[in-house]
């Protein structure tokens, strides 16, 4: 994550100033375009005509024969829609700001702002109609010119990879994301002329109205984007987070991932007709949801002892976690009965290509995020919670990629009638496969809420370090009592010693420090009683 204030002023100001005349003669030259372009179409001039219809009549005659071309397009066409868009840019933004790069924040609000305003204005003053065919694929077939998906490569995509790419300052992956973006914002208009939905002037119109959006953001706010980015980074205090920093960090990282994928798998199960995705964007809701709750749980348990609460909140973290593992049980079931209602109704028509697409990306979303949680998670229920989840999607999207890829392949051979079954299927093969996870969540949260015993990777270091404590203070072995609840650890220690050897309170004083000190692991919480007592009897009113 970037965490740098906006540099201060550096020197080079001949090189801003031809920046910025460069800046103003790309504008010129934009603006120019789309004058000429719309003029064109307004006029219906005939060599414009006779151009788009040319290059239609071409891209078609190689696209449509081959059938993936045009899926790929219909994919890329959902993944830069509109609403995904916005999501996109709202994220961005945001990120900007709570990383304090408040001009590049202001540069990809403003550009995106006036870039809808200009493509959205001038679509509905032209009213042009679209290629033969598009119906298909759209519904406003009156709104062709200029192409929104053209504009916004320019004006969202194209910027945001601008961005990226001056604040990496030697982070390769920002580096590497920033180039991507560049040279994918102007081919996300391409995928519209391979889907025919679009005539070419369109295309051309779109990336002359996005760069006139893009450029006159930057020329306004030249001065802060120049402060804001120009020479090397500022140094940077670079300090370990903490285990509650990390738990905080892994639970907004995962809530984040969810909300990403809970919008893009509803849009995109609505628009393939697919209820498996459609119930893999309902379990990230469901996540990000979660991710929330165990957010705030995270806060209050952080808050520690209160007046009310003398032992503390650690009981909300299992408490929480049988939550998650409920609500998880509940969408599980209910997604099962509909996929066999669907399956006794005849099955469900989906589009094989797009699902196809949207399962891999899905699933690579998931291994990373998984990934990264598990290396994150440093002992906190809440974030071992969170990766068991990110695990059972990981497993969703291997069944949705298998399971379209099967679909795929029944369809090419000619095998269409087994085709409309495969997708409610797969909700209940995932459903099957997941269902241990939210299981395991459950047992393991009443056990620490019934105050059971904890597991093995708990008990046995505690064990061990019992026994050195034995042998360095020469203490009989002690009856081990001992208690797990979120970040808590509860051990309880009573030795029965000889009373003539002199034992005292400062005694056990020293062996509980000795415990602390072996036991002390960033993140836990260590609550140890060493009792010494001299009866025999001491616990018979305790023993069962």
């Amino acid at each position: 994550m970037i965490t740098a204030e906006d540099p201060a002023p550096v020197a080079g100001a001949e090189g801003i100033d031809d920046g910025r005349r460069a800046a103003v003669v790309g504008l010129i030259v934009a603006a120019s375009v789309a004058t000429l372009l719309t003029a064109a179409v307004a006029t219906g001039s005939e060599a414009l005509t006779a151009f788009d219809q040319a290059l239609t009549d071409f891209t078609r005659g190689w696209a449509d024969p081959l059938g993936w071309p045009v899926d790929l397009a219909h994919a890329v066409g959902l993944l830069a829609g509109p609403a995904l868009s916005t999501v996109y840019a709202v994220g961005v933004v945001v990120a900007l700001l709570v990383t304090r790069y408040r001009a590049a924040a202001a540069f990809v609000a403003l550009s995106s702002i006036l870039g809808v305003l200009a493509t959205e204005t001038t679509k509905s003053l032209m009213g042009r109609a679209r290629p033969p065919g598009a119906e298909q694929f759209q519904s406003d077939l009156d709104r062709s010119f200029p192409s929104g998906h053209s504009s916004s490569g320019i004006y969202l995509y194209l910027v945001v990879g601008l961005v990226l790419a001056h604040l990496a300052h030697g982070r390769r992956w920002m580096e590497v994301l920033g180039r991507a973006l560049i040279v994918l914002g102007p081919t996300i208009g391409l995928s519209r002329l391979v889907l025919g939905v679009h005539w070419p002037s369109d295309i051309i119109a779109g990336w002359a109205f996005g760069s006139c959006s893009a450029l006159l953001a930057a020329l306004l706010l030249w001065e802060p984007l120049a402060r804001g980015w120009a020479g090397p980074a500022p140094a940077r205090v670079e300090r370990a987070p903490t285990p509650t920093e990390r738990e905080s960090l892994a639970l907004k990282l995962s809530g984040a991932a969810a909300l990403v994928l809970a919008v893009l798998g509803v849009l995109w199960g609505l628009a393939v007709a697919s209820q498996v995705i459609l119930f893999d964007g309902l379990y990230a809701i469901i996540g990000f949801g979660l991710s929330w709750l165990g957010l705030r749980a995270a806060a209050l348990v952080e808050g520690g002892p209160t007046p009310h609460y003398p032992f503390g909140r650690e009981a909300l973290a299992p408490l929480v976690v049988a939550v998650q593992a409920l609500v998880l049980l509940g969408t599980f079931g209910y997604a099962c009965v509909d996929a066999i209602g669907v399956i006794l109704a005849g099955g469900s028509e989906t589009e094989l290509g797009p699902a196809l697409l949207y399962s891999v990306l899905s699933l690579a979303a998931s291994i990373v995020i998984y990934l990264v949680l598990v290396r994150m998670q440093t002992g906190s229920d809440l974030v071992g919670a969170e990766a068991m989840q990110w695990r059972a999607s990981v497993v969703l999207g291997i069944a949705m990629t298998l399971g379209f890829s099967l679909a795929w392949g029944l369809t090419e051979v000619g095998r269409t009638s087994a085709a409309p079954f495969v997708d409610p299927a797969l909700v209940l093969v995932a459903a099957v496969l997941i269902l241990p996870a939210p299981i395991a969540l459950l047992r393991g949260a009443f056990r620490e809420l019934l105050e059971g015993e904890p597991g093995r990777e708990v008990t046995d270091p505690i064990h061990d370090a019992v026994a050195h404590a034995c042998t360095d203070f020469g203490l009989p072995q002690p009856t081990e009592r001992i208690g797990k609840l979120g970040r808590k650890i509860y051990l309880e220690l009573d030795f029965l010693v000889d009373p003539d050897q002199g034992w005292g309170i400062d005694d056990a004083d020293r062996v509980r420090r000795h415990l602390m000190t072996s036991l002390s692991t960033p993140g836990r919480l260590l609550w140890i009683n060493v009792e010494l007592h001299t009866d025999p009897d001491w616990d018979a009113e305790i023993s069962p």
